[in-house]
């Protein structure tokens, strides 16, 4: 990914270099129309800087009634912005930076957009200290703005208001869990074993769904605890610690290992959890898609409730989902998005990681088609690289410099990187690949003739490579 976003400081240090004139004041001037070549193709996005650890919503931007993409990269809490210009079952999108702005420019960790007040305008979710910042959404069909509707969300935990904690790793869902027309939200507890849902009583006190009044409803949402040693999830746990001094742990037992014997747990213990909700098997209750920091696998639980609200239990669990495709696996800490990205009316899954740093750089938006139905979905894989293949992406850290290599007196362009990750080595390997100038002066044109210039990955120069000339 290019950190420091930086399609803006190639396309103005091209234009600059194309247009100096020594006795005059530097001017820059912005564009993203400059084509580049990858593979004999054309990228349709090349400028767009890259993408590492993506969190995708769809949202309406320019008021035609197409679902445009927000996409928000946890590695440098950026901001990227698609119109969708596709048709109905055909997915095409392009980046249009102009709409980036108009996001709050101190979002951080996570940011999902959702509908919480029902006016068909989807609204920002985002991490505050501790919990959840809520911005509305007041803008008109192709005037979108933002106001801020809560700087902290706040739940009433029995006795008192506290703020909804969600920690700064993890992603929570924010989904109408009870089907009564309200957003609740289901997130790992400050303790960090079970899941608690948050009930949203907007409907229940108001009769409408514009308000932000939570309860915790349940504790031990499903039943089931993270075992912290692996990924299998411990199934029939009620989480029952009333009678302990710290958080409870459902354990093999010594005696019968067919019995579980509880446990005091020997620390609080909660690195990072990724939270969707999903109706997986079209049965009207939500199952639930979890990822973990440690592992590369998602795991989905299965619902065996019948109706929302039953206190039911997770019956089953899939740790390799979906075993019936291409299981998810990416390294490390994948995030799971289920948005309709190809104009079909079903939403498709997108899986990327959720960790700064130390994890898929190049291949990191995996996409899975859904092939079956909004209600009942089958998920099919297709890429690693959704959007990634359609832009210049050559790994983490890069930096653009302009040098001709080929002396034909056109500055073709390097960029290097801080890295490639590569989940093998689990390292980064530094890269520096070559795009000439294949058009003119006046009209450039960038072809990617170079992955590895001068093999300069094998060279034994540390991370960081920075080329220069003098």
């Amino acid at each position: 990914m290019i950190i420091m976003r930086s399609k803006h400081i190639v396309l103005a240090a091209l234009l600059l270099w194309a247009n100096l004139n020594f006795s005059q004041t530097y001017q820059f001037d912005f564009s993203d129309t400059i084509s580049v070549f990858e593979m004999g193709s054309e990228l349709e996005n090349p400028w767009v800087g890259g993408i590492n650890s993506a969190q995708i919503s769809t949202i309406e931007l320019n008021g035609d009634g197409l679902a445009d993409l927000f996409i928000f990269d946890r590695t440098d809490d950026a901001i990227m912005t698609y119109i969708n210009n596709g048709s109905s079952g055909v997915p095409s999108y392009t980046h249009a930076p102009e709409y980036e702005s108009i996001f709050p420019s101190d979002l951080k960790s996570w940011c999902i957009l959702r509908d919480y007040n029902c006016d068909g305008k989807k609204d920002i979710w985002t991490y505050a200290t501790g919990g959840i910042r809520v911005f509305k959404n007041t803008g008109t069909p192709g005037n979108v703005s933002f106001s801020l509707e809560t700087e902290l969300v706040k739940s009433f935990y029995n006795t008192s208001h506290l703020n909804l904690y969600v920690s700064s790793t993890d992603i929570p869902s924010v989904d109408d869990i009870d089907n009564d027309g309200d957003l609740d939200v289901i997130t790992f507890s400050i303790f960090g074993s079970n899941l608690e849902y948050h009930k949203n009583l907007s409907v229940e006190n108001y009769g409408t769904c514009d308000s932000l009044v939570f309860r915790l409803k349940n504790n031990c949402w499903g039943h089931f605890s993270e075992a912290f040693t692996n990924s299998v999830l411990q199934l029939y746990d009620t989480c029952d610690n009333s009678n302990l001094g710290g958080v409870a742990e459902y354990i093999q037992s010594n005696s019968d290992p067919l019995k579980t014997e509880i446990r005091e747990k020997s620390a609080l213990r909660h690195s990072g959890s990724t939270v969707m909700t999903i109706d997986e098997n079209g049965d009207g209750v939500k199952d639930v898609l979890i990822g973990d920091v440690s592992y590369s696998f998602m795991s989905l639980l299965t619902n065996g409730g019948s109706a929302p609200n039953t206190n039911s239990s997770m019956i089953e669990q899939d740790t390799t989902f979906p075993t019936y495709d291409t299981p998810i696996n990416i390294k490390v800490f994948p995030a799971s998005f289920y948005e309709d990205v190809t104009n079909d009316g079903n939403r498709d899954l997108i899986i990327s990681p959720n960790t700064p740093n130390q994890s898929e750089d190049i291949q990191s938006v995996h996409y899975y088609l859904n092939v079956g139905t909004d209600a009942n979905p089958s998920f099919s894989f297709q890429s690693k690289n959704l959007f990634q293949d359609n832009m210049i992406d050559v790994g983490s850290g890069s930096i653009p410099t302009f040098f001709d290599h080929n002396a034909d007196g056109l500055m073709d362009l390097l960029v290097s990187n801080f890295g490639r990750f590569d989940p093998i080595s689990d390292t980064y390997i530094p890269f520096i690949s070559l795009y000439e100038n294949t058009g003119s002066a006046s009209a450039p044109v960038y072809t990617l003739t170079d992955n590895d210039y001068m093999n300069l990955s094998t060279s034994g120069i540390e991370k960081n490579m920075i080329p220069t000339f003098a």
